[in-house]
């Protein structure tokens, strides 16, 4: 090899390496959507459109606000300003604290149409009803803006077809801006667009911060965000920390293990060329087929990815003195080529699992491990000097009998079986279990949620339906049943988007009830007798009534643009057939009620969804699709194995530690009493490959004992790097990469010690270490 090559082809390496890097920094769409780390239906199934929807639409962005730690009055004050300073963000954000929010556009779009949204009682006992109560209005002093709004509408329709939206009953009505003395002064920040960009959402969080900060608060005055939008930034956050920590972690930890396995830092570059290989090329991949990547991938796979410094770690330590690194990876390669591909197999498993996340993590992991393979196999050994090559091995002079080895094993099986027997249960198919989303984070945004939505999010009622008008009729005819609900107490509300787009018949029907011009006018006159209001005030009321009855009924797109929009579109959802419409409930007072009375209403109960247990269910389907192939891959291994080995002996000694390194880390997983859910199971990949790859090189080296020193040496610097990285996952605020890092971590240790105990029984019945 000449002086020339190695530097030539580092070059060309680093030349590679920045291609790579410019391509991401110009294509790669980093992303935090939750949708890809939950199970998803087939396509045009009524679920799946219900769930993306809610997933993926704007409510996914939006922002829950909390001022507290104030007099009300400060509150009041604060939201008020927060809600005044950020009007020129109208354009992008819509800010909503319960004050009157209809400007003129609003209401124009909707003022001919008025009469056709709400029931209105055109008699003339109901026209008197409506007069007094607008008296009783004005002599409580509501202003010019009542005097005004009752000369074309004494009924105030638009303001109670837009009120339902506005002020929910479980806050203090006294003020005028969402408030509880229990979270203080709310706010809502709702993005005028579907998709928003991630950074938008973290810099309007900042924005909110900073006018909060100029509006001088009171001392103790506080204000925090919450919902899906802020959820999803915090989520970016600690991927980022963890992602940070990592970056640091890595490089010092390899100077570290690096000076004391081989006294030389010479090494630590060269270890770190199959692995930064494998990042940018795996991440280059998954970038072309997926269009994206999800930053849980990113953080997740770049950790998974440390699993190929073993490879070069196996060709330092394997090197023989006076021998080429060349001769070394000839001579380890068929047991190192069999570790690795059989890694990247497993980790293909995860493309069937259901989940977008976990498919880019397939394709992620098992090409990165690939690539860095190849580096491992073709570029270290013509780039490396092997004369700085001396690793640092440990001299046996002790002896446990193979016995003792046994007896070992056999304490280790006891012990990851004592969690098994004393579980209250195996699985948890909570939809919680696998949120990204720390407890904490649910809390804060279900408390404030349910003050200024108080919706039922478990339990809603679908339709669905090809013809819109006609799933709007379908809809009001349900929600005629569902409001025996209401009466016997189960419910305190029903919520149909039918409140707010009514069918054409409801429409049509309500036109039909307005008076004629001279008719109405008639009813006019006598329902202002004995009232200071005068006839004459209403001329603009009666021509608006003789419009509305005369003009077109209102549509879907009519609506959109409104304040109304959110509630119908979420209400109103497209699906691959047509429209799907969600009926929510308000105020369940018990699920067990609701549950009988369903019982006892069939025609109703085939409407019914739980969202948990539709959620659940698929769970478990997904949970039984990575168990079997968990079983293919084990199998697969089996046969892999024996063909290697040609030893049904040899197959059992190398498969067992493999399988108590799985049992041991989903062992881990039961320790905490919740149960082990499908990202516990999607972990079992890696260790199966770990497990393997410790249990393939002891048993390979089980007849020398200098080869032994070799492997164990190799196998060591792998297990302390590999644990140590998973560590940081396994201690993640974030559920899912907790989930993994934990069983990941109790599996490589039992699979290392599993693989070393193993290796050493019936060896002349003694084992050196």
């Amino acid at each position: 090899m000449t002086d020339a090559k190695p530097i030539v082809l580092q070059a060309i390496w680093l030349v590679v390496v920045i291609l790579l890097s410019v391509y991401l920094s110009f294509n790669l769409r980093t992303v935090t959507d939750l949708k890809q780390f939950m199970p998803l239906e087939q396509e045009g199934s009524t679920f799946h459109a219900f769930q993306s929807k809610i997933l993926s639409g704007r409510e996914s962005s939006s922002l829950l606000i909390s001022i507290h730690g104030a007099k009300a009055g400060e509150l009041v004050r604060l939201s008020q300003g927060l809600r005044a300073n950020l009007s020129g963000m109208n354009n992008i954000l819509t800010l909503h604290n319960g004050e009157a929010r209809y400007i003129k556009t609003d209401l124009e779009r909707l003022e001919e149409s008025r009469f056709l949204l709400v029931d209105t009682d055109w008699s003339v006992t109901g026209l008197r009803k409506a007069f007094e109560a607008r008296v009783s209005d004005l002599r409580q002093g509501q202003g010019p803006v009542i005097g005004q709004l009752i000369k074309s509408d004494p009924y105030l329709s638009l303001k109670s077809y837009f009120q339902q939206i506005d002020y929910p009953e479980k806050l203090d009505n006294q003020y005028p801006v969402w408030y509880a003395s229990e979270v203080g002064a709310i706010l809502r920040a709702e993005f005028r667009s579907d998709n928003v960009p991630l950074d938008t959402i973290e810099k309007t969080q900042d924005v909110l911060h900073n006018t909060f900060q100029e509006l001088s608060p009171a001392e103790g005055a506080k204000l925090d965000i919450a919902g899906p939008g802020a959820i999803a930034v915090a989520t970016k956050d600690e991927i980022k920390t963890v992602t940070q920590k990592l970056s640091w972690v890595v490089p010092v930890l390899l100077i570290l293990v690096f000076w004391i396995a081989y006294r030389s830092l010479y090494l630590v570059w060269f270890s770190c060329i199959p692995l930064l290989s494998g990042v940018l090329a795996g991440l280059v991949i998954t970038q072309i087929v997926f269009s994206h990547v999800h930053g849980i991938v990113i953080a997740f796979g770049f950790t998974m990815l440390g699993v190929a410094l073993d490879y070069p770690v196996h060709l330092f330590s394997h090197k023989y003195s006076n021998e080429t690194l060349s001769a070394t990876i000839n001579r380890i390669w068929p047991v190192l080529r069999l570790g690795g591909i059989s890694s990247a197999a497993a980790f293909l498993v995860l493309l069937f699992s259901g989940f977008e996340g976990l498919s880019q993590l397939a394709v992620y992991a098992s090409s990165g491990l690939i690539v860095a393979l190849l580096m491992t196999r073709y570029f270290l050994p013509v780039t490396i000097n092997p004369n700085r090559i001396q690793p640092i091995l440990i001299t046996f002079n002790k002896y446990i009998p193979s016995i003792s080895a046994a007896l070992i094993i056999i304490v280790v099986m006891v012990a990851i079986s004592v969690p098994w027997i004393k579980a209250d249960t195996y699985w948890n198919n909570d939809p919680d279990s696998v949120s990204p989303v720390s407890q904490e984070q649910k809390e804060q945004d279900a408390i404030l949620r349910n003050y200024i939505g108080g919706v039922e999010v478990s339990d809603v009622f679908m339709l669905e339906g090809d013809n819109l008008n006609q799933l709007l009729v379908s809809t009001e005819q349900l929600t005629l049943l569902l409001n025996n609900l209401v009466k016997s107490g189960t419910v305190k509300d029903v919520l149909p988007v039918t409140d707010f787009l009514p069918s054409r018949e409801r429409q049509e029907f309500r036109k039909a009830q307005i008076p004629e011009r001279d008719e109405l006018k008639q009813r006019v006159e006598q329902a202002v007798e004995n009232t200071p209001l005068k006839p004459s005030a209403f001329k603009q009321f009666i021509e608006l009534a003789e419009s509305s009855k005369h003009k077109d009924v209102v549509n879907y797109e009519d609506i959109l643009g409104t304040p109304a929009e959110p509630l119908v579109r979420y209400g109103l959802i497209p699906s691959q057939d047509g429209w799907l419409s969600v009926i929510r409930l308000s105020g369940l007072s018990s699920s067990e009620r609701l549950s009988e009375w369903l019982l006892n209403h069939p025609e109703v109960r085939q409407y019914h969804v739980n969202i948990k247990d539709e959620v659940g269910e698929l769970l478990t389907l997904y949970r039984d699709k990575t168990l079997s192939g968990i079983y293919w891959a084990l199998s697969l291994l089996v046969v892999v194995i024996y063909w290697y080995s040609k030893s049904l002996a040899t197959t059992i000694r190398i498969i067992s530690p493999v399988l108590l390194g799985v049992t041991g880390g989903l062992s881990a997983g039961l320790l905490g009493g919740q149960g082990l859910n499908v990202f516990h199971l999607m972990a079992v990949f890696l260790v199966l490959g770990m497990g393997l790859d410790y249990s393939l090189f002891f048993n390979h080296c089980r007849e020398k004992k200098a080869d032994f020193s070799r492997s164990f040496h190799a196998i060591s610097v792998s297990a302390v790097t590999t644990v140590t990285l998973f560590l940081f996952l396994a201690f993640s605020a974030i559920p899912v990469l907790s989930a993994m890092g934990s069983v990941i971590v109790a599996g490589i240790i039992l699979s290392f010690i599993s693989a070393l105990l193993i290796s050493a029984i019936n060896w002349h019945n003694k084992y050196f270490i």
